[in-house]
This record gives structure tokens, C-alpha cells and sequence, in this order.
């Protein structure tokens, strides 16, 4: 690649890059996360992490999951 080719794809990725991160408020309070109704510890973050039932419409955690079997 052409160096000015590589260069104006890196600024046309920098700008997209700031317009879509431009109104995040990075002091902003966390949102309060639900609970594992069963062990009642905080879900984790990340959703591979918890299942949901549909049996009660709940999600739990993979612990719990896991304690089940």
C-alpha cells in the first residue's frame, strides 16, 4: 500500500472513530446490574457468562448453571 493511501484510511478510521465516541460520558455513574436470583451475587459484565431460563424468564449466573447438573 502507498503510504498516503495508508495515511488517509488511518484518518478517515481516526474521525469515524471520534464522531461515533464524541457524546460518551466517561464520568458517568455505572448502571446497577441485576442479581443471580439464585445466589444473589451480581451478574457478571459480559453475557456469555449467563444463561437464561426460560422456564422462569431469568437470567443466572454460569456458577449456578453449573451447580445445577
Amino acid at each position: 500500500m502507498v503510504p498516503s493511501e495508508l495515511e488517509a484510511r488511518l484518518d478517515n478510521l481516526l474521525a469515524t472513530a471520534r464522531a461515533e465516541t464524541a457524546n460518551i460520558d466517561l464520568f458517568a455513574p455505572i448502571p446497577e446490574r441485576e442479581e443471580c436470583p439464585l445466589c444473589m451475587i451480581q451478574l457478571p459484565f459480559k453475557e456469555i457468562e449467563t444463561v437464561f431460563k426460560p422456564c422462569c424468564g431469568k437470567l443466572i449466573c454460569k456458577g449456578c448453571m453449573y451447580n445445577m447438573w
